[in-house]
């Protein structure tokens, strides 16, 4: 089987990796805005082009002439720009979401709306702010409550950064700073303010055919720079899992919770 691996990151790495490793060898090929060697080595051929996130074209001419049977894409961007979605329609199965679902991930303000309306658990107060409205007053107010009811506030651009976009109260900046941090966001994005959760973070991902669930063990990320949880957010510092299903701090209850 050829299959297309999209992205160059060390997850995409990891999961090179993991393909290699395969008893059915399959035929690894990839397709990288940024050349990394550690997954050229283990791929038959490698795509690496300026214009992969403009209309994909020239990985779609890539997967054509390489008879690509699966695709397998890492970053949030492709997955957001519908390169899932095209891949299908040329009869190319894709493992990741299609852009519909994807939301989940790209889009912040979507994703908070969407566990409010399911009720779904770990859903904090926030409010959606909207690119181009008249919003420094409602932004101030809303901070103001937080900040009055002894609140952090967690400010997120809407849309993907990379990891790099969150900043919080406390941490960041002050109130003030958080004010003057919001309205740069609204200069080109939609923006999410919300109060700031404390306990630990952890993450269930599953696999699915669209009928059946296969869940992973339970994960936690270090997203922040520095050692001690300091410094500026980051697209992911590591992260780690146990020998279990579940992390140190965990019940197994939490892990039923999150599968159910």
């Amino acid at each position: 089987m050829n299959v297309l691996l999209v992205g160059s990151g060390g997850r995409e790495h990891a999961i090179a990796e993991a393909i290699s490793r395969s008893a059915k060898n399959p035929e690894l090929y990839a397709a990288m805005n940024h050349g990394n060697p550690g997954i050229a080595k283990l791929c038959k051929e490698c795509y690496v082009g300026e214009n992969f996130k403009e209309d994909y074209s020239d990985v779609l001419d890539f997967a054509a002439r390489n008879k690509i049977e699966l695709a397998i894409i890492g970053p949030e961007a492709p997955l957001a720009d519908g390169l899932s979605d095209i891949l299908w329609n040329l009869g190319i199965p894709v493992v990741g979401p299609r852009k519909l679902a994807a939301q989940i991930e790209f889009d912040k303000a979507w994703t908070r709306n969407f566990m409010k309306k399911y009720g779904i658990a770990g859903c904090p107060d926030y409010r959606i702010f909207r690119q181009g409205e008249d919003n420094l007053y409602d932004v101030g107010k809303y901070l103001d409550e937080l900040n009055d009811s002894g609140k952090d506030a967690v400010i997120k651009p809407a849309g993907l950064t990379g990891g790099k976009g969150v900043r919080l109260t406390g941490e960041h900046f002050d109130f003030d700073g958080a004010k003057t941090y919001a309205m740069e966001i609204l200069k080109n994005d939609d923006l999410v303010i919300e109060e700031k959760l404390i306990g630990e973070e952890f993450t269930v991902q599953a696999f699915v055919d669209g009928t059946s669930l296969a869940f992973a063990p339970a994960v936690q990320d270090h997203k922040r720079l520095k050692k001690g949880d300091k410094g500026p957010n980051t697209g992911g510092m590591g992260s780690y899992n146990d020998s279990k299903d579940i992390l140190p701090f965990m019940k197994q209850s939490d892990y039923g919770d999150q599968k159910r």
